[in-house]
């Protein structure tokens, strides 16, 4: 007896479906176009695997033979197509450093700085080749557009790679360039797939050409760029300078009531040569308005600036001790800030800050017994005398430019938002007006393995 029909299942009474006995082929190349790969899938093995005995009577469920034929095809595909952009790292020129001047012929001028793996093998340095017999490490190639892409592209011209961009660590804008506005500089990079947000980006002093700047000689590093990311790598424990990645500026300097900030790079004497040789240093911040370079913190300014962005950690304060050329040097354990705006009757903004940071003794240039808690106590008020007046300097330094920088505006934004609607549209006159107060805890944990300095008897 054969069981009626159901929708769910199609009966096969003895008889053989000439369907089931059809091979599919599949031939894809492989990703040498060495060989051909034939993948023969026999349906009727597939249909053997999913049959069913119901009643006596072999069934197939049809849904589940749909679904599965169309999931084994579309992983086939997908396989077959993996590595379509592929490109072997022999074709591509990978590009560790890029800088943007502002061009006379066309609107920039684009450098980038790319590695030479023959040079790195054979420990060459220098860019600029000169008569060195050995291959350079890396090499600085330069061009004029309208746009970066429009100048990038056109190095296709002599470069006989594909420029790599995923392995870029820093962007070097030069201030000329920055004081005109990064925002139509800033779009190529965030469109751009290869470039990722966590590339430095710094701002170079405008007596810095950009070729120069990353063709600066070191010792240490082979490639400039190298150089520059070991100097970064290290921010926490130098206080001398505030940076943003690319990432973090951008949403900076696009949020409302804030503004962006980065660190400035430029070339110094190398004071451990005699002849008149530069080499690279990173200090000192650069403060925007909108995209706009306004302005410069020192590296005082820049502490402070440090303060309330939680960025400060491991770093040496020294602290003066009341004569002259002496110091007590604080390393920082960690600190913390809290930052509330409040808003008078007549509508002033006030901005109460309160930072929190605890440190151990390093070294002391003057005797001080350190056993004795009423001396320790004078340091955390030193201390936090220090931290204060690094703060103050740095809000007066940027109010003074129109700079943002401490997120004041969308600090009332959050606290007040019907208060800031009223005066959102003129936070750059009032920013400048906002009265500041800053209270510090200075705390000091540990005095190093002696309490009392050596003393010659």
């Amino acid at each position: 007896m054969i069981p009626n029909k159901t929708e769910d299942h199609l009966k096969l009474p003895g008889m053989q479906r000439r369907e089931c006995n059809m091979n599919m082929k599949i031939s894809a190349h492989s990703t040498r176009g060495e060989k051909t790969v034939k993948i023969k899938i026999t349906i009727s093995k597939i249909w053997s695997k999913i049959k069913k005995v119901k009643n006596g009577v072999r069934t197939v469920p049809i849904k589940r033979n749909k679904f599965i034929s169309i999931g084994l095809v579309s992983l086939l595909l997908l396989l077959q197509t993996s590595c379509w952009d592929k490109a072997e790292v022999e074709e591509l020129a990978i590009v560790v450093a890029i800088a943007l001047d502002k061009s006379e012929i066309n609107n920039v001028r684009v450098t980038l700085q790319v590695i030479n793996p023959k040079g790195v093998a054979s420990g060459g340095g220098g860019g600029m080749g000169g008569g060195d017999k050995k291959a350079t490490a890396y090499l600085n190639i330069s061009n004029n557009g309208k746009t970066i892409f429009d100048a990038v592209r056109a190095m296709g011209s002599t470069v006989p790679r594909k420029l790599y961009f995923s392995h870029n660590q820093v962007i070097i804008i030069s201030e000329e360039l920055a004081r005109d506005g990064l925002l139509d500089l800033i779009d190529f990079f965030n469109r751009n797939p290869e470039i990722r947000r966590n590339n430095w980006l710094l701002i170079s002093k405008s007596d810095v050409n950009q070729y120069h700047l990353l063709d600066a000689p070191n010792p240490i590093e082979l490639v400039p760029a190298q150089r520059i990311t070991g100097i970064i790598k290290d921010e926490q424990r130098s206080v001398a300078y505030a940076i943003n990645q690319l990432g973090d500026f951008t949403e900076l300097f696009s949020t409302p009531g804030t503004d962006a900030y980065t660190a400035a790079i430029h070339l110094v004497p190398d004071v451990t040569k005699e002849e008149k040789m530069k080499v690279i240093n990173i200090s000192h911040t650069a403060l925007f308005n909108r995209d706009k370079l306004v302005g410069w913190l020192n590296e005082r300014e820049s502490r402070g600036l440090l303060w309330i962005s939680k960025k400060i950690s491991d770093a040496a304060i020294n602290i003066p001790m009341g004569e002259k050329e002496k110091y007590a040097t604080i390393s920082t354990v960690r600190s913390s800030f809290n930052m509330k705006p409040y808003i008078t009757e007549e509508g002033q903004v006030i901005m109460d800050i309160e930072v929190k940071a605890r440190g151990s003794i390093s070294e002391t240039d003057v005797y001080i017994d350190l056993s004795k808690p009423e001396n320790i106590k004078k340091l955390e008020n030193k201390m936090a005398n220090q931290i204060q007046k690094d703060i103050i300097l740095a809000v007066e330094k940027a109010q003074k430019v129109n700079s943002d920088v401490f997120k004041f505006g969308a600090a009332v934004h959050r606290q007040y938002p019907e208060f800031w609607q009223k005066i959102g549209g003129n936070w750059d006159q009032i920013y400048p007006t906002v009265e500041v107060s800053v209270q510090v805890d200075a705390k000091i944990s540990r005095t190093g393995l002696i309490s009392k300095p050596l003393r010659v008897k």
